[in-house]
């Protein structure tokens, strides 16, 4: 029997002597006749009938709420459940595993050296690069294959093996481009004191044209390609003056531009030393 009939069979009882006890006690102050036994039993019989009703009622609307609050708590659970699975699945998604590393960089690195032999500049450019730049030098690569229309893993890896002819042009286009490269990194040593020299020549007027073109100047006048010095332009305005510095400067361009270029490149180079330098050097300690 469950929980709940065994309460109510309980309040029947319960009630059933309840309800006897006080028709006997209301018999004795009234005076009036005991009843009969039989008369007592119907009494209590037709109290436990209307009683056992009611708890039949009590007893199905417990069960019905008892139902009702399962289901309720069946659907809360299942809700729980099917948000708590949506959080985990996107803290999931959140969680930045690395990526696993590509093999292809240091295959293609391998491929390079054979296949530069005979461009020992191009070799020796590659060899220099560290494990991080030549990384992201084959996804430069890789893109330039793609854009010509094959994959640089299908040259490295030996899928042209079977087709000498197309492996031997692909080859080709892949060496080519190598040598583009190298060159253009070459011709960073030139480039970079040219556009700080072109940069100055659009706008001597500013701060930072002002400081290069006097330290130019005086670049030219050590090298004796130019005669002028700033103390030449002591009594000019400000304006005038950088404007006569951007003269001299321009003149001793015109007179020997191969030993001006070898003055700008030295010149980029010490600052670039210097620049380095102070990247590297340890900040003071504190006292």
């Amino acid at each position: 029997m469950d929980p709940i009939s065994l309460i109510v069979l309980a309040v029947i009882i319960g009630g059933a002597s309840i309800f006897l006890d006080r028709k006997w006690q209301a018999r004795q102050a009234d005076g009036t006749k005991t009843p009969s036994l039989t008369d007592a039993k119907k009494q209590a019989a037709s109290f436990v009938s209307q009683t056992s009703s009611q708890a039949q009622a009590m007893t199905g609307q417990a069960a019905d709420r008892v139902k009702t609050l399962g289901s309720q708590a069946s659907e809360q659970v299942k809700s729980i459940g099917v948000q708590a699975s949506g959080q985990a699945q996107s803290i999931l998604e959140r969680i930045p595993f690395p990526p696993k590393k590509s093999t292809l960089p240091n295959e293609f690195r391998a491929w390079a050296m054979e296949a530069t032999e005979s461009a020992p500049e191009v070799k020796k450019w590659l060899a220099g690069l560290g494990e991080e730049p030549f990384a992201d030098f084959t996804g430069h690569v890789t893109a330039f294959a793609t854009s010509v229309g094959f994959e640089l893993e299908w040259l490295v890896r030996g899928e042209f093996d079977k087709m000498p002819r197309l492996a031997g042009t692909a080859q080709a286009v892949v060496v080519n481009y190598l040598s583009a490269c190298q060159q253009a990194a070459a011709a960073q040593a030139e480039l970079n004191p040219f556009r700080a020299y072109r940069e100055y020549t659009q706008n001597p007027d500013s701060r930072k044209g002002r400081v290069y073109g006097e330290k130019l100047l005086d670049r030219l006048l050590e090298a004796g390609l130019t005669t002028v010095s700033l103390s030449d332009f002591l009594g000019a305005d400000p304006k005038a003056k950088q404007q006569q510095v951007l003269q001299a400067i321009q003149s001793a361009a015109e007179k020997d531009a191969a030993a001006f270029n070898r003055v700008l490149s030295a010149m980029s180079a010490d600052e670039s030393q210097s620049a380095s330098q102070a990247e590297t050097a340890p900040s003071p300690t504190a006292a």
